[in-house]
């Protein structure tokens, strides 16, 4: 970063907190899914959502 840049984001911010915030307010869906698996096999059969964002 060249010395005459400030950082955008506060060094105490949370990270988390700016992602989770970015993408209440996303013109763009955003969809979170989580794996679902099969008992027996342990194979990806479905997918589950996690979160959705308002544009979802």
């Amino acid at each position: 970063m060249p010395a005459d840049t400030a950082p955008l984001l506060p060094p105490d911010s949370d990270s988390s907190d700016v992602l989770q915030t970015l993408i209440d307010v996303s013109l763009t869906g955003v969809i979170l899914f989580r794996p679902v698996y099969a008992a027996d096999t342990g194979a990806i059969i479905d997918l589950a959502y996690v979160h959705l964002n308002p544009a979802a």
